[in-house]
């Protein structure tokens, strides 16, 4: 690749990477339609399900997304326009003068000095301008400039995460110029805590679609209402040109892969001691090692706990996706996932592999890499496969066998003959997905009252054993059926839905965003030159399919973008420079970028 060019990339990839901080990570706009609508078009939604079971990302002190801003574009009021903050309950009312041009959107510009909060709440945050009341305030920029990010809030009334989970905020979004478009989000927000800025609400996403927006919200008889204004797209499309190793020069579209932007990063495990990282809006993928990764024959061999990637077999590994830090968890066979989402189960053959003697099963935190339960020997014949409240479903020839870890004890069996699970869902209804060999009906039971959805594919073909997946919102569970993927929407169970994974063979992996409808499927490419990879909206039933130009991936976890400076390093280079590992260990050291 040429000097310039690979100067030109660094440029580039320096400026999305280098600025960001966030520490509560974006989501994406689940109200815009995309296209290629595979169903016959049941209308559109104009709500906005609330975020419900999503990790709230805290590093450091408080933060809102650090992506580089667009130009404001040149709007009717021309520049230096009047901006007034609305007279609401919240704020009182002012005129000032900003060089920042917002056409007649009237964007709040916060008083200076802001709103001075209770003791217990730092007097000035370390950044931007406290905006409301005592009974609901928030942060906004002093200049009225929009950046990405959560509509986060604070309240006197609001007495944390331990006695509020799930804080009872409204939130409406209104478009004030040429659209009436509302979305909502009604009682239903995240709890949230840091050590600087104490504990606070995340009550939705702000879309970021081009438009004047206000904000109402409300919480516990407080109102808090403000403006903002989002400039539309200034960037046009470009491309990078990539040296290719025949010594031809491809031209690579630097547009983003799905065909707008995504605020995600896609983590391949790449089958022997580390990971592929892709980051689809930028075009940047990168390939490095995870310490404690080993190649194998494990069931799970990434999975994403508490922003910690668990990885490894005979020693399990918990490594921060910030600092790339790594944390023994202890020695054992295998991992499995646990119900609680700040624990892992390790599970302990004497003989050293599955199913070699009775094992031991316990659990660890992935943050301390301490125990937190007793060794308890698990005297079954069968496979622990999961994690469910107070214990483990262990996959035998006669069912799905409830352990409890209190008692050692099967206090019920799912099915009659050998059966696979696919995961459960961590909320009070504690639902399994689960089929019996040849998994032509997936069965999905809630653990305590037993009542159970049988669901079947349309092509007939049988669900992939332990491949299931439930939503991070937990309204949608999605599996893999041969050539398609079932979508089930637990708001309307009649209304199934299935797309196509182009090149399934042999295997499809499902990963779901960490906020919203987003679902993604790709396939194996492990030995491989391409990577299928589909981006499904189980809101709207839209899908996109797309092809990465690289092979090296297997099972995948999704993380914000903002999450993802960890894995890129300083510099790009071509996709052949940065080939996948063929051998353990692979003998890489560092970060290894590629443009594509």
């Amino acid at each position: 690749m040429p000097d310039r060019e690979k100067a030109r990339m660094r440029d580039v990839f320096r400026e999305t990477y280098g600025h960001i901080d966030d520490r509560v990570s974006p989501a994406p706009d689940w109200s815009a339609v995309r296209s290629a609508d595979i169903d016959s078009a049941p209308p559109m939604r104009r709500r906005v399900l609330a975020v419900t079971a999503a990790a709230v990302v805290v590093f450091g002190t408080l933060g809102f997304a650090g992506w580089p801003r667009t130009n404001v574009p040149t709007s009717p009021g021309g520049p230096g326009a009047s901006v007034t903050t609305p007279d609401d309950a919240a704020a009182g009312s002012s005129t000032l003068t900003t060089p920042l041009d917002f056409g007649d959107c009237p964007v709040t510009i916060p008083p200076q000095p802001g709103f001075q909060p209770p003791d217990g709440y730092p007097a000035t945050p370390a950044f931007g301008i406290w905006y409301g009341t005592e009974g609901l305030w928030t942060l906004l920029e002093p200049d009225g400039a929009y950046r990405q990010r959560k509509t986060v809030l604070w309240s006197v009334n609001f007495p944390g995460g331990f006695a509020e989970e799930r804080p009872a905020v409204d939130v409406t979004w209104r478009r004030l110029d040429d659209s009436d478009e509302s979305i909502w989000n009604e009682g239903y927000g995240n709890n949230a805590y840091t050590q600087e800025d104490g504990d606070f609400m995340i009550a939705g996403i702000d879309p970021h679609r081009p438009g004047c927006w206000e904000v109402t919200a409300t919480y516990k008889g407080a109102k808090l209402q403000y403006v903002y204004f989002v400039p539309g797209p200034t960037s046009p499309s470009t491309t990078v040109p990539v040296t290719a190793s025949s010594s031809t020069t491809n031209a690579v579209p630097s547009d983003p892969l799905f065909g707008e932007e995504l605020p995600w990063v896609f983590l391949f495990d790449d089958g022997i001691d580390g990971v592929l990282a892709v980051d689809p809006t930028n075009r940047v993928a990168s390939r490095s090692v995870v310490d404690g990764q080993r190649a194998g024959d494990q069931p799970y061999r990434l999975e994403l706990v508490e922003n910690r990637l668990i990885v490894g077999w005979g020693e399990i590994v918990a490594a921060d996706i910030y600092a790339r830090r790594s944390v023994s968890l202890g020695e054992a066979t295998i991992y499995v996932p646990a119900f609680r989402q700040d624990r892992v189960w390790l599970i302990d053959y004497p003989g050293g592999r599955i199913g070699a003697g009775t094992p031991l099963a316990w659990q660890v935190s992935p943050l301390t890499g301490e125990p937190v339960s007793d060794p308890t020997p698990v005297d079954i014949e069968g496979f622990p496969a999961m994690g469910i409240p107070g214990g483990l479903a262990i996959e035998t020839d006669t069912g799905i066998a409830l352990w409890d870890a209190a008692t050692g004890e099967v206090v019920k069996v799912l099915g009659t003959g050998p059966a696979f699970v696919s995961d459960v869902s961590r909320d009070r209804d504690a639902r399994i997905a689960w089929c019996e060999d040849p998994c032509t009906e997936l069965r999905i039971t809630t653990i305590g009252s037993g009542e159970e959805l049988v669901v079947t594919s349309r092509s007939g073909e049988p669900f992939d054993a332990r491949s299931a997946r439930f939503g991070n919102d937990l309204r949608f569970l999605a599996a893999p059926a041969g050539s398609t993927v079932v979508v089930v929407d637990f708001e309307d169970i009649t209304d199934y839905s299935e797309f196509t994974v182009p090149g399934t063979d042999p295997f499809v992996f499902l990963s779901w965003a960490p906020f919203g409808p987003d679902l993604f499927a790709s396939t194996f490419s492990y030995g491989g030159s391409s990577t299928t990879v589909v981006w499904h909206n189980a809101l709207h039933k839209t899908t996109v399919s797309t092809e990465l130009p690289f092979g090296g991936a297997l099972s995948f976890v999704v993380i914000g973008r903002d999450q993802a400076f960890g894995f890129f390093g300083d510099d790009l280079q071509s996709p052949d420079d940065c080939p996948a590992p063929i051998a353990q260990p692979s003998g890489r050291t560092g970060i290894c970028n590629f443009g594509f």
